[in-house]
């Protein structure tokens, strides 16, 4: 069923515990036992004692209070002449007692899923190599799975249609399934002219396909986690964060490159119909095709706008990426799905519903502060600081492979940069499953690739591709694929 779909064509009160250092110190400070003359009364031992006790059962119940919170107990009772004690669901995720083991968060029960895309793979237009996204992929896999991730990893692979082949090289696939990354095929486009940029950022999209998962987290394959990012996930199953989760960049307020969706087969179909809707009312419009007020279908009115991760507010769909994925995602998530939580540094925006209409809900300060599992760079917001996004030059297998050897061998682990942590990562990885002897770094050749489909979607182009989708009813992919 989830293939099947995938190959669809178009047509917070917390409560703080006394700590034993806490206990410790008021030991300390606790006033000497009174003397009268050479000796104690029995009397007053006896006092001494009671009072003593006393003490120690206040604190036995801080210590009770400090278990339930941590068996997930939403209302707690010291007894039952107490009031209750309502605690926020962040408190059942993040630990009050004491600091949480990084990498290990309370589990929920909810199965979910990282997400990849691999287009244009296996191409034969000269200079182009699709090792380095492939391989970017297994670094991320394997040092999410260092950090005790219990999520699956899927990689979403297209194959060129310059290529004959079907199927990845049998030594990658190999490679892939030794560390439990899962390959699912996408098809085939039926021609060359299909096969561009802006079609493959569409492509992210299938995850909604993934029904087996309760939530998934797409990275693009160039996304280097630092740690491990469950914690997201697990924050959007429980409620704290909305069922579908975007993250503001500099430049745009929806990354394309790491957001959360809720699976639904019907969602990828009323999804892909979208599409077509909008690009057969824009490829009529005088150049660049697009209208900044309506965008993907909704204007921004009465108050309503966009943000930036630098605070930078807009009220049209004019934002970088705003006609491919970046676009449609805030439009599919905030006003056709009406349910998510979109994260701007400290703060969370939580867009849900009213009388049928988007509205904000309210804005959550340092929710994910506590969650974070990464040191990271000082000064950022988790998530931002649990992860590295290696674009452009940053890539690391458009560097020289002897100088980043020269690093990771100079340097302690802390100092590498993310190029060599990456390259590290790689060879661990490759290590880990015994084919670090049989791979070939050859791809790592301190040059920019020619990248198979492009590296970013043009007006021109796009608007050419879809005149020429039009022309075979968007129905743009091999039958048998």
């Amino acid at each position: 069923m989830v293939r099947q779909l995938l190959n669809f064509r178009p047509q917070q009160l917390q409560l703080n515990a006394l700590s034993m250092n806490n206990w410790t110190n008021n030991r300390q400070q606790r006033p000497k036992r009174l003397r009268f003359g050479k000796e104690c009364s029995l009397v007053c031992f006896f006092v001494f004692v009671s009072l003593y006790g006393s003490v120690l059962w206040k604190h036995h119940q801080h210590v009770k209070i400090v278990q339930v919170v941590e068996n997930d107990t939403f209302e707690l009772k010291q007894n039952s002449n107490d009031p209750i004690v309502s605690v926020n669901v962040v408190d059942r995720i993040s630990d009050t007692s004491t600091k949480r083991q990084e990498g290990t968060p309370k589990k929920s029960g909810g199965k979910f899923a990282y997400a990849f895309l691999l287009g244009g793979a296996m191409s034969t237009k000269p200079g182009s190599d699709h090792r380095g996204g492939l391989f970017s992929v297994a670094v991320a896999a394997h040092n999410l799975r260092r950090h005790n991730s219990t999520a699956d990893v899927v990689l979403m692979v297209q194959i060129s249609t310059s290529s004959n082949a079907t199927r990845l090289p049998q030594q990658q696939t190999e490679i892939l399934q030794r560390l439990n990354i899962e390959v699912i095929y996408l098809p085939k486009y039926a021609d060359p002219k299909f096969e561009k940029f802006y079609n493959l950022m569409l492509e992210k999209f299938r995850i909604l396909g993934l029904n087996k998962y309760d939530r998934v987290l797409y990275l693009d394959y160039d996304v280097m986690p630092r740690c491990n990012l469950d914690y997201i996930l697990e924050l959007s199953y429980v409620g704290v964060l909305k069922e579908n989760v975007v993250l503001a960049n500099l430049l745009e307020p929806s990354s394309g490159g790491f957001f959360v969706l809720t699976p639904n087969g019907s969602d990828l179909q009323k999804l892909q119909s979208t599409i077509m809707e909008v690009e057969n009312r824009t490829m009529h419009m005088k150049f660049p095709h697009w209208d900044t007020a309506t965008g993907w279908g909704q204007a921004f009115e009465n108050g309503d706008y966009w943000i930036t991760s630098k605070g930078e507010k807009g009220y049209e769909w004019d934002w970088y990426g705003v006609q491919t994925d970046q676009g449609l995602l805030y439009y599919w998530t905030k006003y056709i799905q009406q349910s998510v939580s979109i994260i701007v540094q400290h703060s969370i925006e939580q867009w849900g519903s009213k009388d049928g209409r988007v509205w904000q809900e309210r804005i959550d300060e340092g929710v994910l502060q506590q969650q974070s599992c990464s040191a990271g760079p000082k000064g950022k917001a988790p998530p931002y600081r649990d992860f590295v996004h290696l674009t452009g030059r940053k890539k690391p297998w458009h560097s020289n492979l002897s100088t980043l050897e020269q690093g990771i061998r100079s340097k302690p682990m802390d100092k590498l940069s993310s190029e060599e942590l990456w390259l590290w990562l790689l060879k661990d990885a490759l290590s880990s499953i015994g084919m670090e002897s049989e791979i070939s770094l050859d791809f790592i050749r301190g040059e920019v690739e020619n990248a198979a489909l492009g590296t970013t979607p043009g007006n021109r182009q796009r608007n050419m591709l879809i005149k020429n989708k039009a022309k075979v009813g968007w129905n743009q992919y091999q039958h048998n694929g």
